[in-house]
């Protein structure tokens, strides 16, 4: 499995250093992973920040380098299903609505988990949660074939513990997307249309299948969870992948 995707993280010492062009940004970052540490449905361990202003507007967000392995290639069911369960939480705690579709992205591919020698497991990098997607395409990301062991049977019984899990949460009412409304403002459902609508025709070649996902798209539900959404999802993120692997020249 190939982890290209920390790019922009620089190595210091013992620390891992990540540069934003904006204050706003940084705190955009920051108050993610704030809101998702404090949740009430799951605890999580979260990385740690501290922001560094520099001359020249940018600011610089330290971390503590951590010791372990990223789950990219995991090929442990049990550390899968428990991040699924803790995607599950991340999605109701950014959800638009209790057990809405929409939702704050995660950027779930394993990578951004650090494995410690001892099987716990720390939630880093919140840098793309700037903008609503689909939760079935943050799913699939997590889950994918191309960034685990995951057969894609594996990918679908999981994604059943995933909608079990956001049903039973969902009730608690611990979205706090509103809090950051003035961050990330929020989107109807044509709006995420036309942003996939605009993503596949981005990819689309003759080979890659992703002009077949522009016919499919129209069938699937951006307002609420619909099981077999989750096919065409799946389907999007293996154009997509096989887009980073040739962008990555894998």
């Amino acid at each position: 499995m190939v982890d290209n995707s920390k790019q922009g993280i620089e190595i210091i010492g013992c620390k891992a250093i990540k540069r934003h062009q904006s204050v706003e940004k940084a705190q955009l970052e920051m108050d993610v992973a704030r809101m998702y540490r404090d949740n009430s449905a799951r605890q999580v361990s979260i990385i740690s920040y501290e922001m560094v202003p520099q001359e020249d507007g940018s600011v610089l967000l330290e971390m503590p380098l951590l010791t372990g392995k990223s789950a990219m290639g995991t090929g442990d069911k049990s550390l899968m299903k428990n991040l699924v369960l803790d995607l599950a939480v991340f999605h109701e705690v950014f959800a638009q609505s209790p057990n809405s579709a929409s939702v704050i992205y995660r950027d779930a591919i394993p990578s951004n988990y650090i494995i410690s020698d001892n099987g716990g497991y720390t939630h880093v990098d919140f840098s793309s949660s700037q903008k609503y997607v689909h939760c079935l395409d943050d799913l699939a990301l997590l889950t994918h074939p191309l960034w685990s062991k995951n057969t894609k049977s594996d990918a679908e019984t999981l994604m059943e513990d995933y909608i079990a899990y956001r049903n039973e949460i969902s009730s608690k009412n611990i979205s706090r997307a509103n809090e950051l409304d003035a961050q990330i403002p929020r989107i109807d459902s044509n709006a995420l249309l036309s942003y996939y609508i605009k993503t596949i025709k981005s990819m689309a070649t003759e080979e890659n299948g992703a002009k077949g996902l522009l016919e499919r798209i129209k069938d699937v539900e951006f307002s609420h969870i619909q099981i077999e959404d989750f096919q065409f999802f799946f389907d999007f993120r293996t154009v997509r992948g096989q887009c980073y692997l040739k962008q990555w020249g894998k």
